[in-house]
């Protein structure tokens, strides 16, 4: 789970390939938007951007990750769309946006991470698949 106090928003994945972005504001949490994401295997980790509007998820079985931009992830007419794919590597544990350096750190189930250089407005659209370095 993804959580931005300053708006009330949670992110939460299940094991569906499902997101769901939740209104946290009020006593019951309510569905902002429900995003299926197209990947082999279950969503295991998670990050935002909640300034930037960006969504970061992970895939453990096929390595993939997906970046969603929306313009306010917490505006329940905004929809989130699908913004650019990182060709990673399989077993992904989690995952973690570091804005002001750009990148964007993978950690994997035997201790491996594995570090993205991102340029988020170039790469609209687009599948990379080289890392800037990974570590052991």
């Amino acid at each position: 789970m993804v959580f931005n106090p300053i708006g009330s928003v949670g992110i939460v994945s299940d094991s569906g390939n499902s997101l769901y972005v939740l209104d946290l504001s009020k006593e019951l949490p309510s569905l902002i938007c429900r995003v299926k994401v197209e990947c082999k295997g279950p969503i295991r980790s998670i990050d935002a951007d909640f300034k930037s509007g960006y969504l970061f998820a992970s895939s453990q079985d096929d390595g993939i990750i997906s970046i969603y931009k929306s313009n306010d992830l917490s505006d329940v007419n905004e929809k989130l769309e699908l913004h650019a794919s990182i060709k990673g590597f399989t077993n992904s544990r989690c995952i973690r946006y570091w804005k002001e350096r750009n990148e964007l750190f993978v950690g994997y189930t035997k201790g491996y991470l594995t570090v993205y250089k991102l340029d988020l407005e170039s790469m609209k659209g687009k599948v990379i698949a080289n890392p800037t370095c990974t570590f052991r």
